[in-house]
């Protein structure tokens, strides 16, 4: 699939505590899968030889296999060498000493969603909510969130409004519950919560990036002008205009998104999230990767870009998502 670069968060997750780590579900593995485990563990071991203070560490455990401080300590150092498999493992180990530590719970949820694993996430909080044990606002957002990964989005809904319920004030939560319904396609509703969450928390750059994303996309309601305006708010002119552009790549739209894409690159010309959109346009439509003129910015939008500027600390950090080419400040 072709990228289209957006200067937004797009709509993206952010759980409400989104500081807490994640758990995984402990299931029996079949026998290729053991035999798989036991040669990533192997490997594990093997990258960890030349690491001194995973050594030392490994021996602490195997004098103290209960140490969960230790074992938590390994989870970090595996993860960043790249093995989450067998970080998850370890962290499936201490739980095995604390099943009711919410965040060996959230760690070991984060792991598994690492790993692609949203359902197995999703059932890891099931069975900790089974064992009647309370959850808290963060615990039900990333059963949420796993839900709405692994495609349960009625129940992943059903998960949102339970955590918001708990946590009322919460903006990010609401943030949540808006992408939930507009992947339900209840575009209405969606921006309703985004603008709760604005309420809440009027400088939250990714609930106003998902309300313009959606402003430009929902297609009972298109708000073209809407989305440039909070987008611009969020991260810059040439990042509104860019995201308007990778909107309009996404429907079809090629000589309004080179529009777009010329007026982006009036306030920034070398920003390059524009610069690959323009390219991908010509790719598209056959036409020439060139800016065409006449699509400046007035007096008045150049005036407002640069007040946002002076005010706002969050510039343009383009990074890829999937679509068409927007950037994304995360």
């Amino acid at each position: 699939m072709r990228r289209i670069l957006v200067a937004a968060a797009g709509l993206a997750w952010l759980a409400g505590c989104a500081k807490h780590t994640a758990t995984a579900p402990t299931v029996e593995p079949s026998g290729g899968m053991r035999a798989t485990m036991q040669r990533q563990v192997r490997n594990a071991q093997l990258a960890g030889e030349g690491d001194g203070e995973i050594a030392i560490l490994r021996q602490r455990l195997a004098i103290a296999p209960e140490a969960i401080d230790v074992r938590m300590q390994l989870v970090e150092k595996y993860e960043a060498a790249g093995f989450p498999d067998v970080a998850l493992e370890h962290v499936r180990a201490a739980r095995g000493y604390d099943q009711g530590s919410e965040k060996l719970l959230l760690k070991e949820v984060e792991l598994l969603r690492k790993l692609a694993l949203p359902g197995q996430a999703a059932e890891t909080i099931d069975r900790y909510l089974a064992s009647g044990r309370q959850a808290d606002a963060m615990v039900l957002s990333w059963h949420a969130i796993s839900l709405d990964e692994a495609g349960r989005l009625t129940e992943g809904e059903r998960e949102h409004r339970a955590a918001i319920q708990r946590n009322p004030g919460d903006d990010a939560l609401h943030n949540n519950l808006g992408y939930n319904l507009y992947e339900q396609q209840r575009y209405a509703e969606a921006a309703r919560e985004f603008e709760e969450a604005l309420k809440l928390n009027r400088n939250s750059e990714l609930a106003r990036a998902n309300l313009a994303r959606l402003m430009a996309e929902r297609p009972d309601k298109p708000d073209a002008t809407g989305a440039v305006a909070h987008w611009t708010s969020a991260l810059g002119a040439a990042a509104a205009h860019n995201n308007l552009a990778a909107a309009y790549l996404e429907k079809g739209q090629y000589e309004k998104a080179r529009e777009e894409i010329a007026k982006a690159l009036a306030y920034k010309g070398d920003y390059w999230p524009a610069l690959k959109n323009l390219e991908l346009a010509a790719e598209l439509d056959g036409h020439p990767a060139q800016v065409r003129t006449g699509a400046q910015p007035t007096r008045w939008q150049r005036f407002a870009a640069s007040v946002k500027r002076v005010f706002w600390t969050t510039e343009e950090a383009p990074t890829r998502s999937k679509g068409p080419a927007m950037s994304a400040s995360r």
